[in-house]
Parts: structure tokens; C-alpha cells; sequence
């Protein structure tokens, strides 16, 4: 199927007439128009193809050259041959030219939007041995819990509170005879954004954007989707089920005409501040079907309800926070009269609050619930300010995180403004762009709530930033591929740096994880201290048996200051007054990517971890568990943990 939507030859996305625009040129004939156009287009969308098999040629044939213990400071993008930085270039032009030159083809434009996820996610598969981010393996000691004892356990921890994703991959691994998803574990990235952007194109068909603005949006999406959230876990699987949920709704249960007292107020304001539409302006990329509200049945209504309701309590046992992220949205839009019935957003609600209920209690207890509600600003703070001095490498990866979020948040609110001014529907994608930012009122989410804000309104912005690209593109078809690629090239850059700028601390070493699968295998129970949790740790089946604390900061059972030359006599000391009439043994984990981590964010130097290591080796009290690829694992037997100060 194509999608034809160019405003000049006065044609809709549909297929029918609108009038042509402002800048129409009278005295051309479309007609005339058209057959030059026709003839040039096969050549153009050949040229675009061989772009695409060139820029895969060119990946395929150096992507497995790259030292992946090499990645330095500043990350992935320094180490990659100059060969598929070229790719990525002729990827990006190929793209320009079918989105912005060639009648639009969805069965191209699906490759493309392929090929451009495997170079942004699939290429640390292809690069690295295991899987990024320490993070990956708590996930993965989780699925491996089930797979052992065939239920949960929900007084362990919040996984197992929320158990939909661990229980599906755990079927899926027996199903498929996989001893241990860490056999997949790094393509996760590459096939939950593939995933996502099949759900968002079917919510992007509800909203009222062109064919151009749709495909516009699902590559600003893949290029601008920094957070990391799309690894093996319940994240990943919620920002897909939130999708859908959304997509149901839009197609079937939000009426972008509708409005009620609210709403009408709303729009009072935006006349009061001539924030209204001109009707004189026409916006330059036509009027399009998708515009127009179609009827639906009372059949689809309810039909929708159900699916709707069927999805999201699948989300709500699946992930903790998405539910209430979505809620937010669709209460939202329900308040001011566009999302009907209102009272699905309430039964939406209550579901995840009845959920919720009989855990609350263990989850306030160990975790702090509600220890952030209302601080606002708090909430928004960013994770990076609870680090200490960070290398330049991290800020480098801060700054493009910083400048991404903010230039697609600038880029959304002036194709609010565009849209408005042109007469456009705009309310609905805006609320739900907007809506997550209540998520700051009610929890910090351990730091990182600034970011989920940003991935849940990410679908929606870069819908927004596709209309006001689109906007302001100029008639001209070259023109307009180049300035497609610019913004394109722009967004690639400071994803580059946002989202590989910390590989050499987010990569985990094989030795590492082999590492501590012989720990965990030959260890007994006792409890897991350390500087950092940047190492892959609880990723076996005895997770639970090994609860991690830390030595040093906010959280640690001593003061950096302690950290020196005689660091194991006094950590004994230290596991002496908290755990003597426990009788059980303690460890401490060195790896090295405690320690970059530890320079990299300016928690310790790095004398304070070799400190740490030579005071170990040496005291007497300390045995040798695992010293394996750098990874030393110093135990504190039972009997020195009771009798000995």
C-alpha cells in the first residue's frame, strides 16, 4: 500500500480533494505536474534502495571488526569504524529522499525503519558478548527464580510483585528449552523497539496527521529513544501493552471533536491570548481524512472496552508504574470531554489501586511508596543529581541526553503552536504529551521519574515534532529530503551520545558474569555488600539468598573516609555490629566495573578501590571466594562475623 499526501498536487492522504493551499502555483496545471513527478519517482526511490543495500553492505562487512574491550571514556561511537558511521549517513539520506522526495511506500518505508533499528539497537548485540547495563541481570535472576520453584515469591522483592513479564519468560525459556535467557538477553533492546514502533503506528493511524507526518514521527521515535528502558524487563513489555491501550482508546473511545464545560474553557483561554486558529492560514501539508472523526458503532464501543480493559490488567501485573502513567493520560482526556466513557478512566484506576492494595504495605515498607509524594521538584530531579563528579565522558552523555529530551520537547511544543495556528486538531496528542509530567507529584521512582515522563510522552512529541517539521518543510521536494536529513542527522548525533556515551560502564564483561554464576553456584547465603552495584550480580536462581547492601554513601554501613590501607579490618568491624547474631557469612564484591563506575560518577577514586582490595587480600579475617577476569569476591566467615570485632 502507498501513501500519496503532497499538498501541492491537491490530493488527500485518502485519496480525496482538498483545496490546494496559499502557495499553490497558479497557472500550473496538476496535471502537468504530475507526469514528470511519476517519471523521475522510479528513479529516486532506486537510488534510495541502493543507498540502504550500500549502507548495509558497508555495516555488515566492519561491525564485527570493533574491539569490544576497547570501548573507552566516551563510549561506543569512538570505537566504530569510519565504515558504518558512513552507513548510518547513507541510511539517514536514503530515508530523507523516500520521506520527503518519492511517493511514500509503506513497504519501503517498514525496511528502512527496520535497518535504522538494527544500526541504533541492534548494534551492541552485534558488538558485545553479553548484554548491556547491570540493571539487565536482577531481571534475569528473577525468570531464572521461577524457572527453579515454578511461583513467586512477593515478600522477596517488587518483582515479584509484579510478576507478568517474569512468568512469560519463564514459560517461554521452558518452552524452548533455554537454560538461561541470558542466550537472547542482548537482542532485547533491538526486539522490543521493533515491537514498539508496530504498536505505535497502529496508534499513530488514530491521530490527525498525513502518511508523511505517521512515517515522520516512527523514525524521530527510533532516533530519539534514549532511556534504555527497552531491555529484558517489565519495562520494556509495559511501554508496549501502554501502547496498545492507547491505541485502543484513540481508535475507538476518543472523540477529538468532543468536548465538554472543561474543555470549552480551555479553548476560551486559547482566544483570550489569540492562541485560537486562523482560519485564513492553511497549513501546508493539506487537510487529510484522518482529520474527520469517523463514526463508531456501539458494537466497536464496546468491543473496545473490552480489549481496552483486557490489555490493561495484563499492564497492571506487569509492570509497577505504567498503569498510573496511563491512567494519567486518559483521565486526562477524559476530563475535558474527549476520552468517553469517563467512567473507564475511574474503572482503569481502580483496578490498578485494587492491585495494588494488599501489596502496598510491603512495598511502602522497603521501598519508601510514599516518601516522595508531592515533592515536585524533587521528583524531577534528574538521576545524575545524585551522583557525585562526573568524568567527561558522562557528562558528555548527560549533555546529549539533556539536549535531545529538551530540543524534541522544544520541537513538540512548536508543532502545538503550528498546528493550532493552521486550524489543526491538536488538544488530544498534546494532553497526552503533557499528562506523564503529573507523574512528578507523586514519586521520584528511585531517581529516574524525569525519564519515565519522557518515554511516555516520547510517542506523542515526536508526533508533534513530525507535524511541526512537516509544517515548515518548503514545497521544494530536494529541500525538504534535506531538511528531513538535517533533523534526522541532529537527533542521531545526541542519541549517539545519550545512549552509547556510558557503554564502558554499562557493558558487563563475559568474565564478570561468569564470574558470578561460579559465586552464586558455590556460595553459601550471606548477604552481598559493595561500592556499587554496576556488576552483574543477583542473576541466578539463589538471587534472594544474597541480598545487596552497599559499604559506602547515603545507603553504606560506613564513611568513605574509612576506605584506606586497613579497609578489611574495619569493614569486619563494621559487619561485626550489624550481622553478629545473624551467623551467617558476608561478601564483598570488587569487579572492574564497580570500579569505573565508581571514577566515572565521582563516588570513589580509584585509589580507594585498590585500597579496598590490597586490605582484603591481606587480612586474615577475609577468604578468597572467587578471583576470577578481576573479579575478586572476599568472604567474612560465620565464625568471624560472631566472634570476631
Amino acid at each position: 500500500m502507498s501513501l500519496e499526501d503532497e499538498p501541492a498536487l491537491g490530493k488527500l492522504a485518502s485519496g480525496g480533494d482538498v483545496a490546494p493551499s496559499p502557495s499553490f502555483r497558479v497557472g500550473v496545471h496538476p496535471g502537468r505536474m504530475r507526469a514528470p513527478y511519476a517519471r523521475t519517482a522510479a528513479l529516486r526511490v532506486l537510488a534510495s534502495d541502493g543507498l540502504v543495500a550500500a549502507a548495509l553492505a558497508l555495516y555488515f562487512a566492519t561491525i564485527r571488526t570493533i574491539p569490544a574491550g576497547h570501548i573507552g571514556e566516551y563510549g561506543l561511537v569512538p570505537a566504530l569504524p569510519r565504515a558504518v558511521l558512513v552507513a548510518t549517513g547513507l541510511l539517514v539520506i536514503a530515508i530523507a529522499i523516500a520521506l520527503g522526495v518519492v511517493k511514500p511506500v509503506s513497504a519501503r518505508l517498514w525496511a528502512y525503519l527496520l535497518v535504522l533499528l538494527l544500526f541504533l539497537y541492534g548494534t551492541p548485540a552485534l558488538v558485545y558478548r553479553e548484554g548491556r547495563y547491570n540493571w539487565l541481570y536482577k531481571t534475569i535472576g528473577v525468570i531464572q527464580y521461577v524457572n527453579a520453584h515454578g511461583a513467586l515469591n512477593r515478600f522477596i522483592d517488587i518483582y515479584q510483585n509484579w510478576p507478568g513479564f517474569f512468568a512469560l519468560t519463564a514459560w517461554f525459556d521452558k518452552v524452548a528449552g533455554i537454560g538461561t535467557p541470558l542466550v537472547y538477553a542482548k537482542w532485547a533492546q533491538f526486539g522490543f523497539e521493533a515491537l514498539t514502533v508496530v504498536v505505535l503506528a497502529f496508534a499513530l493511524r488514530a491521530l490527525p496527521l498525513t502518511g508523511r507526518e505517521r512515517w515522520t514521527a516512527l523514525f524521530l521515535y527510533a532516533a530519539t529513544n534514549w532511556i534504555g528502558q527497552d531491555y529484558l524487563s517489565p519495562q520494556a513489555v509495559g511501554v508496549v501493552l501502554s501502547l496498545g491501550v492507547l491505541g485502543i482508546a484513540l481508535h475507538w473511545l476518543v472523540d477529538p471533536s468532543a468536548t465538554n464545560r472543561l474543555g470549552q474553557f480551555f479553548g476560551r483561554i486559547g482566544e483570550h491570548f489569540h492562541l485560537g486558529p486562523r482560519r485564513e492560514a492553511r497549513s501546508r501539508v493539506g487537510t487529510t481524512a484522518a482529520e474527520a472523526v469517523a463514526p463508531v458503532s456501539h458494537l466497536q464501543k464496546t468491543a473496545a472496552l473490552v480489549g481496552l480493559f483486557l490489555v490493561y490488567f495484563v499492564l497492571v501485573f506487569t509492570h509497577e508504574l505504567s498503569p498510573y502513567l496511563v491512567v494519567a493520560q486518559l483521565g486526562g482526556l477524559a476530563l475535558i470531554g474527549k476520552f468517553r466513557p469517563g467512567w473507564a478512566a475511574a474503572g482503569l484506576l481502580a483496578i490498578a489501586l485494587v492491585y495494588l492494595a494488599p501489596r502496598f504495605s510491603f512495598v511502602n515498607q522497603k521501598y519508601g511508596l510514599l516518601a516522595s509524594v508531592g515533592n515536585f521538584f524533587g521528583n524531577a530531579a534528574p538521576p545524575s543529581s545524585y551522583l557525585g563528579s562526573l568524568s567527561a565522558g558522562a557528562r558528555l552523555d548527560q549533555l546529549g541526553a539533556d539536549a535531545l529530551s529538551l530540543g524534541m520537547w522544544a520541537l513538540g511544543a512548536l508543532g502545538v503552536y503550528l498546528r493550532w495556528r493552521r486550524g489543526r486538531p491538536v488538544l488530544v496528542m498534546a494532553g497526552m504529551a503533557a499528562l506523564p509530567a503529573f507523574a512528578f507529584l507523586a514519586e521520584a521512582y528511585g531517581g529516574e521519574a524525569i525519564l519515565r515522563i519522557y518515554l511516555f510522552s516520547l510517542p506523542w512529541t515526536a508526533a508533534l515534532a513530525a507535524s511541526a517539521v512537516w509544517e515548515l518543510a518548503s514545497l521544494v521536494p530536494w529541500r525538504r529530503a534535506v531538511q528531513i536529513g538535517v533533523v534526522l542527522a541532529g537527533c542521531l548525533c545526541l542519541f549517539s551520545a545519550a545512549f552509547y556515551g556510558d557503554d564502558e560502564i554499562y557493558v558487563m564483561p563475559t568474565g564478570e558474569v561468569q564470574a558470578m554464576q561460579t559465586f552464586y553456584r558455590i556460595a553459601s547465603p550471606g548477604p552481598v555488600y559493595q561500592l556499587n552495584d554496576n556488576f552483574p550480580g543477583l542473576l541466578s536462581s539463589r538471587y534472594n539468598f544474597f541480598p545487596q547492601h552497599y559499604l559506602t554513601g547515603q545507603y553504606g554501613i560506613m564513611s568513605s573516609k574509612e576506605i584506606g590501607p586497613h579497609s578489611g579490618n574495619a569493614v569486619a568491624r563494621a559487619l561485626h555490629r550489624i550481622h553478629a547474631t545473624y551467623g551467617h557469612p558476608a561478601y564483598i564484591v570488587l569487579a572492574p566495573s564497580v570500579r569505573l563506575y565508581a571514577e566515572d560518577t565521582g563516588y570513589n577514586p580509584r585509589h580507594e578501590y585498590e585500597d579496598l582490595r590490597r586490605s582484603l587480600l591481606s587480612d586474615h579475617q577475609w577468604i578468597t571466594v572467587v578471583d576470577q577476569s578481576g573479579v575478586l569476591i572476599e568472604e567474612l566467615p560465620t565464625s568471624v562475623v560472631v566472634f570476631r570485632g
